[in-house]
């Protein structure tokens, strides 16, 4: 299995309950990602959320979001299978997952090479919500 953040995994990373939330440390591989001076550690604190937008027309976004990552899932009819946003700038291993949790508290893991800025992910939703369209200024993949 993987790299998964948000699970303990021997030499791979660690996980904690840290005062504010859940912790996760993992060894560096977020393109850009700032080094803690441990190693190449990263921190990313996991504060989960989940957005479902619905537009008239049928069409709808979906957010999932881990602390600063989040992914994002469009479809243009229900029974779509839909597209999911990339990060073109992903270098870390291929089978690294995050984690995400649904609002029926549901544990799902997605590739980390999915997972965008959460202030992309977020001018995706708002995007959405004023153009009702696809947000053009994310890199898709056609599921």
């Amino acid at each position: 299995m993987g790299m998964r953040i948000g699970e303990e995994r021997l030499g791979l990373g660690a996980m904690h309950i840290d005062g504010g939330g859940l912790v996760g440390i993992v060894k560096g591989f977020f393109s850009g990602s700032t080094s803690c001076g441990d190693g190449g550690r990263v921190a990313v604190h996991s504060t989960f959320e989940n957005h479902w937008l619905n537009s008239s027309d049928g069409q709808s976004l979906c957010a999932l979001i881990n602390g600063d990552l989040g992914w994002l899932m469009y479809l243009r009819y229900e029974g779509d299978s839909g597209f999911s946003s990339r990060n073109p700038d992903y270098d870390g291993p291929p089978d690294a997952e995050i984690e995400y949790v649904l609002d029926n508290g549901q544990h799902d893991f997605y590739p980390a090479s999915w997972a965008i800025p959460v202030t992309v992910v977020r001018q995706g939703l708002e995007h959405f919500r004023q153009k009702n369209e696809k947000p053009p200024f994310v890199v898709w993949n056609e599921d």
